[in-house]
């Protein structure tokens, strides 16, 4: 999450380089000795896809997880998205892409309907699971996410 607004900006870039403008409208000949064809036309199309499903299962894994500051994060993504949402030369947000983000934020919202028990629950296995797999496959958490260091440290 506190590198969502970062993975946009990617796409962004990518979506820029692979814009209608870049791309241009090819015409390919087709071969045919009994019959004069007109060119094959392919005109360009979004070449850079992406989608922002919401995990929900593993419960531990969810964004529910997180502290509810930590919104914040996808109201900057949201608010970059709509400032990049023009779509004309292939290049910006859709608008069902920015409905997903939305989504998702509203989810994360719901937090404090989340039973406090489970919500414990949840961050408990979370912060085991991950001390476990670091032990296991000699990774560090806290080096690859260090903008998770202070929630991942409270947890363990």
């Amino acid at each position: 999450v506190p590198r969502i607004k970062g993975f946009l900006e990617y796409i962004l870039e990518l979506r820029t380089l692979y814009s209608k403008e870049n791309q241009g409208t090819k015409y390919i000949p087709i071969e045919d000795e009994n019959y004069n064809h007109p060119d094959f036309v392919v005109p360009p199309v979004q070449r850079v896809w992406f989608d922002i499903p919401l995990l929900r299962y593993p419960a531990w894994q969810n964004i529910h997880v997180l502290p509810i500051t930590f919104d914040s994060y996808l109201e900057e993504a949201i608010d970059f998205m709509k400032a990049n949402s023009d779509i004309e030369n292939l290049v910006g947000f859709y608008d069902f892409e920015i409905a997903k983000m939305e989504r998702n934020l509203a989810f994360m919202q719901e937090q404090v309907n989340v039973d406090p028990e489970k919500l414990a629950i949840d961050r408990y296995n979370f912060a085991n699971y991950f001390k476990e797999y670091d032990r296991r496959k000699g990774t560090d958490f806290i080096k690859t996410f260090p903008e998770l260091a202070k929630f991942y440290q409270g947890l363990i």
